[in-house]
């Protein structure tokens, strides 16, 4: 999995980026949309299209997210079921 977070674009920036989205391309062909089980306790999780989950937070602190994927299995043609649970450290200082 590969996370990406958007950098403070203006030079001297003091406050760190309250956005990231996680990106699950890798895994494959997603069957089903990403379903999210468990919201985050300090921030919000939503799916972004079929292969990311965007997250947002304005507190710092750790945050755990648990969602489910669907995929069709390469070798075998069926579908697959995973159960992920993250823990997001989220800080309050720019990158």
């Amino acid at each position: 999995m590969k996370s990406t977070v958007p950098r403070p674009i203006i030079p001297g920036a003091t406050r760190a980026p309250d956005f990231c989205r996680i990106s699950l391309v890798g895994l494959g062909a997603m069957h089903k949309p990403i379903q999210i089980v468990q919201k985050p306790r300090l921030g919000e999780a939503a799916p972004s299209g079929r292969y990311s989950i965007d997250y947002r937070s304005k507190v710092a602190g750790t945050d755990t997210l648990t969602f489910v994927l669907s995929w069709i299995h390469a070798s075998t043609g069926r579908e697959a079921t995973g159960t992920v649970t993250m823990n997001i450290q989220v800080v309050d200082a720019p990158l």
